[in-house]
C-alpha cells in the first residue's frame, strides 16, 4: 500500500486528523440523535442519515450505475417530522460503519486512478477522498452538537 492509500485509509476513521468517526457516535441514543439543540440546527441523526445517503450514491457511481441527479435533489436529509427508534438508529449507525469498511476495501484493493463514470469521470481516488472530507465535515458538526446537548465526551466502550 502506498502512502496515499495509507492516508486515505487513516482518513476514513479520522486517524491523525480528528476524532475517531465511530467513537464520535458511541453512546448516542435514538432520542439524542433526533434532538436539535438550537432552532435551525440539524440533528445528529440528520447528519448520519446524510452521510449514509451520499455514501450510497458514491457506491452506485463507483459501480458504474447511472442515476438521476434531479430525482435525488433534496432527499439527502431526514424529513422535518422524521422519527427514529433505537432499532432504526442502531441500523443507521451500523450502515455508516459498514460503509467505512466498504470504502477501506475499495481503497486497499482497487485502482484509484480508474475513472468513475457516474461522477463525471473523476478518478476513484478522488471519489474516496471526497467522501472522507465530507464525513470529516459532518463528524465535526456531530461533535459540536453532542457538546451542545451535553452528551460529550462519548463513553470509552459501548
Amino acid at each position: 500500500m502506498d502512502w496515499i492509500q495509507q492516508a486515505f485509509s487513516d482518513g476514513l476513521y479520522g486517524k491523525m486528523a480528528h476524532y475517531d468517526v465511530l467513537k464520535a457516535l458511541r453512546g448516542v441514543t435514538a432520542k439524542d440523535a433526533m434532538k436539535q439543540p438550537k432552532k435551525n440546527l440539524r440533528s445528529i441523526g440528520d447528519h448520519v442519515y446524510h452521510m449514509v445517503f451520499w455514501h450510497e450514491i458514491t457506491m452506485k457511481a463507483i459501480k458504474g450505475e447511472e442515476f438521476d441527479w434531479e430525482a435525488i435533489k433534496g432527499t439527502d436529509w431526514l424529513a422535518v417530522d422524521a422519527k427514529m427508534n433505537e432499532k432504526t438508529w442502531k441500523e443507521l449507525v451500523a450502515s455508516f460503519a459498514n460503509h467505512l469498511t466498504e470504502l477501506k476495501k475499495i481503497n486497499d484493493t482497487e485502482d484509484l486512478t480508474r475513472p468513475i463514470k457516474g461522477f463525471g469521470g473523476v478518478p476513484l481516488g478522488k471519489g474516496v477522498l471526497i467522501e472522507i472530507q465530507h464525513n470529516s465535515y459532518h463528524i465535526g458538526q456531530i461533535v459540536i452538537l453532542r457538546k451542545l446537548l451535553g452528551i460529550w465526551p462519548p463513553p470509552e466502550e459501548e
